[in-house]
């Protein structure tokens, strides 16, 4: 167990060593909120940004790309081929599906893209959090806690590629009164200042606890609740880590050494440009309202008697002078700097006339179009995409430690596209998992589209192709819907061709059955025509069966002797009325014919063979 005061000094040291990033981080928070105040000094005056904001069309444009396609997920099977092993692995493929529908896995993702590209890290806190499943049972779910790469403070790691460090401090601030309802005992105890409305809060988490305090004011002691008090740090929550691995991934992009964002280099130019365009407001203003100036003659005195006011119709008088107006003028050199520092914003953060809606001035073709869009964006998005893949898969790993530490019962969760699946901590009998972008690089547009034309070329497999559509979530149930809706056509169609044979058992009385079943008493149509079918043969089969009572003279197949005239066994039949023996089939004839000419080499009959027969 790690002493608070201990931890406290950690997160001032690791502030003031990460104290340069943070301020980088807030220059670009600013700039991107439109925060930025342009300050000219020599006019005694502060003019906000008048021009486009490419930081934050950078930054957005480039997140939302990154985001418009969604990664896929795979638990292989410990055991391939073992239908139980297999099972297992897609449990734990639908439980983590699940877990991110719960935590709204796609916002959180344009929200984390955006923190990788402005700020260079997107750390995400996975921890276990009470909530109801699909029964309405409490459970401990495992739930994904984007934080704030402004107060994330993480331990040193030796490798740079590894996204999980031993340890993290996080601080963010809260106001007295919430904490006051939430910790009273803990307010009361600390040292506060009486007029602070609101408290740095200090968590720390690493493999062993979690910890959470709140800071107070060690230099001085106020009243708080009548009482004086002096505590510099109160514990508001404390329990032991569980999942006995860190909660946290800090992925980041990948640079020459040190924390960066893609946008850092352009806040500068941003600045400069704003402040021209302020410079160049003022200039034109000032055409617009000419001085004026009071000319005196050689060895005269002027005086101005009434200052002319031409909105108030006040005539202006002159004394010993005249009154010359000055009007500056505005060159040319303001829009060209300005034109410049545009170009150079575009360049440094790859932002293309295109995120603005605008085709580049020396483009001429569509196809042209997209090879300059891609040239400028495609890469930053694959690094962005592969960037996240990796923290995915580290996060995974996590919540599958979570859920088996925290829940020993099953919880029942929904998986989008797929129903509901039920797991309990015996499914995670590995934590491996892959996650994959369909086509690191490109958008929901451009991905749609080369693939088509691969699927043209005869290049990919559609199972392929239906892996890289991004509105295709689970290929395996996609797979399986496209072929029960070719089964369903065949079966329609057959159905069709039943109906159209006058020799079909399939009366129009069937069909006006099959439809009163599905379309009034929705059942679903195989069901219905099975009932219909069966039916259909029960009522050839009592056909068939009266039939065959009749050829064989049985006594309840027969009229009596009330019977109808001319029917056999009817009372006053004559014999000519008598039905008689019908002709043999034309099959019945072929197949004697046939019988014939195999017996014809070996007739042992001579009678057979003098015949010829």
């Amino acid at each position: 167990m790690r002493d608070v005061a201990d931890i406290l000094n950690t997160y001032r040291k690791r502030k003031s060593d990460r104290a340069p990033a943070i301020a980088q981080m807030k220059e670009v928070s600013d700039t991107y909120s439109g925060k930025l105040v342009v300050p000219l000094p020599e006019m005694d005056r502060d003019e906000k940004a008048a021009v486009a904001n490419l930081v934050q069309q950078g930054i957005d444009q480039t997140g939302m790309r990154v985001a418009s396609t969604m990664f896929s997920l795979e638990y292989p099977a410990l055991r391939p081929g073992i239908k139980v092993s297999e099972k297992k692995a897609r449990v734990r493929r639908d439980a983590t599906l699940g877990w991110h529908a719960r935590a709204g896995m796609g916002l959180k993702i344009r929200r984390r893209a955006r923190f990788l590209l402005a700020y260079g890290t997107s750390p995400v806190l996975v921890k276990p959090r009470m909530g109801k499943d699909d029964q309405k049972n409490e459970r401990y779910i495992p739930w994904w806690d984007i934080r704030d790469p402004l107060g994330t403070f993480p331990a040193a790691c030796l490798d740079p590629e590894d996204l999980v460090p031993p340890d993290v401090i996080f601080s963010y601030v809260r106001g007295r009164e919430w904490l006051a309802s939430m910790y009273p005992d803990q307010m009361r105890r600390l040292n506060a200042n009486a007029a602070s409305s609101s408290f740095e809060v200090v968590e720390y988490v690493d493999a062993d606890e979690c910890v959470t305090f709140v800071v107070g004011d060690p230099e001085s002691a106020s009243q708080f609740g009548g009482e004086t008090h002096g505590t510099p740090h109160e514990v508001l929550e404390r329990y032991p880590n569980r999942a006995e691995m860190p909660l946290c991934v800090m992925p980041g992009r990948i640079t020459l050494g040190g924390v960066m964002g893609q946008f850092n280099q352009m806040i500068g130019m941003y600045e400069w440009q704003a402040k021209v365009m302020a410079l160049n407001l003022i200039g034109t203003e000032r055409s617009i309202f000419p001085e004026s100036w009071l000319v005196v003659p050689q060895g005269g005195t002027g005086e101005i008697i009434v200052q002319a006011d031409a909105r108030e119709g006040v005539v202006g008088v002159i004394e010993g002078g005249a009154l010359t107006n000055v009007s500056p003028g505005v060159g040319p050199y303001a829009s060209q700097t300005m034109s410049q520092l545009e170009y150079n914003q575009r360049a440094t953060g790859s932002v293309p006339s295109e995120f603005g809606g605008q085709a580049g001035s020396n483009v001429r073709t569509g196809k042209r179009g997209s090879q300059v869009l891609s040239a400028a964006v495609d890469f930053p998005i694959q690094e962005i995409q592969e960037i996240i893949e990796r923290s995915v898969e580290a996060e995974n790993r996590i919540a599958v430690a979570t859920a088996k530490a925290y829940e020993k019962r099953s919880v029942s969760l929904h998986v989008p596209g797929r129903g509901a699946v039920e797991y309990t901590p015996e499914h995670f009998e590995s934590d491996v998992n892959f996650v994959r972008y369909a086509y690191a690089g490109a958008d929901a547009n451009g991905l749609t589209i080369q693939v088509g034309q691969k699927i043209g070329l005869e290049t990919i497999s559609r199972h392929t192709a239906m892996e890289l559509d991004p509105l295709i979530k689970d290929v395996e149930l996609e797979h399986d819907r496209i072929l029960a809706e070719k089964v369903e056509t065949a079966f329609w169609s057959s159905v069709q061709t039943m109906a159209a044979d006058p020799n079909s058992p399939l009366t129009p009385l069937d069909l006006a059955n099959l439809s009163k079943l599905i379309v009034t008493d929705k059942m679903d149509s195989y069901v219905a025509f099975q009932k219909v079918h069966e039916d259909a043969q029960k009522r050839q089969a009592e056909k068939v069966q009266a039939d065959a009572m009749a050829q064989q003279g049985a006594p309840g197949a027969m009229p009596g002797p009330e019977g109808m005239p001319g029917v056999q066994g009817a009372a006053g039949a004559s014999p000519e009325a008598q039905p008689s023996i019908a002709p043999p089939a034309a099959g019945v004839t072929n197949l004697s014919s046939l019988m014939t000419q195999l017996r014809r080499p070996n007739m042992p009959l001579a009678a057979e063979a003098k015949a010829g027969v």
